[in-house]
């Protein structure tokens, strides 16, 4: 596919234009910027694309238990988080969730789980380095 002016874009394997004023760096960030401004509009939903997607590229490297796990995190995340788009999440966002998760009286450990199947959501839509660039996990104790 060529474009009859401007520069051509690829992202992601999707095609963008750009007008030929914009040097080539600008026009790779307009076009990561429209690629992942279509992502941002989403939310977090158990039973929604994100959660089906990261269980079917999950399902041949873990354990079924596990994904009953992952299935079961993703639940309390979107309770949580359900109605705020992937876009608005940040890192103030992902610190008020642990408190409140903490404030339930639930475990470092559980937490820790939570924030790990959240970072694999955002990470499979490129979105993580919006919220978790200075997420440090809860100290989980050391069993002897």
């Amino acid at each position: 596919m060529s474009f009859p002016y401007g520069l051509k874009i690829s992202c992601f394997a999707r095609l963008y234009r750009a007008p030929s004023e914009y040097s080539p760096r600008e026009a790779a960030r307009v076009g990561y910027e429209r690629y992942v401004s279509g992502w941002r509009r989403r939310t977090v939903y158990a039973d929604g694309e994100r959660s089906r997607s990261l269980r079917s590229r999950r399902a041949p490297l873990v354990s079924p238990r596990t994904l009953e796990l992952e299935q079961g995190v993703v639940k309390h995340l979107s309770r949580h988080l359900g109605s705020r788009t992937l876009g608005s999440l940040n890192s103030d966002a992902l610190a008020d969730y642990v408190a409140r998760r903490k404030a339930e009286g639930v475990g470092n450990r559980t937490v820790n789980i939570e924030a790990g199947v959240l970072r694999r959501i955002l990470k499979q839509f490129k979105l993580w380095h919006l919220v978790g660039e200075d997420y440090k996990p809860l100290p989980e104790p050391i069993r002897g």
